[in-house]
């Protein structure tokens, strides 16, 4: 007697295997040789594995990792807190706060009116960004913002006649020094007076963050953009948010 035979034996009914090799089923007979049902089984077997393997190349995006073997990318790194409440002025001396910001879509930046390329290289790409993204979504989407980091120079008037030559919407503020101060904390800008000028000197360049930030109609800061990506790639980041 083989081992398969022994095998059916001890789990069928005896009556079923008593000197036959079949299995009975609704009280009818099917008269299977064992190595019938080996064949059976074992080709069950192979195209289960084979069907495995194919779902796997065809959908491993979809499946977890313990199946694929291919780890899980880690999470996207969560949007750092910036932004938050200030009272600054505009161009015409009038006030601006947070407040009166929120409900547009603000693409802002931090520098000043005396510095000799970053900053102008920086306004000039913004005003390309607003008019790429209000050409997608619409007039008066995206508005451009510039605050500065020297208060003590960038007044009103310096202000307004410098943001003269990049975009019409652009929105210039300033403030006492507290005041640009407690800005800059909110959006974690670093700013200094860049080394080699005494504390009294007139003609001096400011050492400042060069990041440009997009921030939602609710005032939380969605994407920030360096000075090596180009306005294409900004554009392309902010019109998903935009167009929902």
């Amino acid at each position: 007697e083989t081992l398969m035979q022994r095998a059916v034996r001890r789990f069928l009914p005896r009556r079923h295997c008593a000197g036959r090799r079949f299995i009975e089923s609704d009280s009818r007979h099917y008269a299977l040789p064992l190595t019938h049902h080996f064949k059976i089984h074992t080709l069950l077997f192979f195209g289960a594995a084979i069907g495995g393997v194919v779902l796997i190349r065809t959908q491993r995006d979809k499946l977890p990792s313990w199946l694929t073997g291919v780890p899980e990318p880690p999470p996207p790194a969560p949007m750092p807190s910036i932004g938050g409440t200030f009272s600054l002025v505009d161009t015409s001396g009038l006030p601006v706060t947070s407040g009166s910001l929120q409900g547009k879509w603000l693409l802002t930046y931090f520098g000043f009116t005396n510095c000799p390329d970053i900053c102008p290289e920086e306004l000039r790409k913004m005003g390309e960004i607003v008019d790429a993204v209000d050409a997608k979504c619409g007039k008066g989407t995206l508005t451009p913002v510039f605050i500065t980091v020297d208060p003590d120079r960038d007044n009103c008037t310096a202000i307004k006649e410098y943001l003269e030559d990049f975009h019409d919407n652009f929105i210039g503020l300033t403030g006492t020094a507290e005041q640009v101060k407690h800005a800059c904390k909110q959006w974690r800008v670093y700013y200094s007076v860049a080394e080699g000028f005494s504390a009294n000197a007139t003609d001096y360049l400011v050492d400042h963050s060069m990041m440009t930030y997009l921030m939602a109609p609710n005032g939380k800061c969605k994407e920030l953009f360096t000075k090596n990506q180009t306005a294409e790639f900004c554009v392309s980041k902010i019109s998903p948010h935009i167009v929902v």
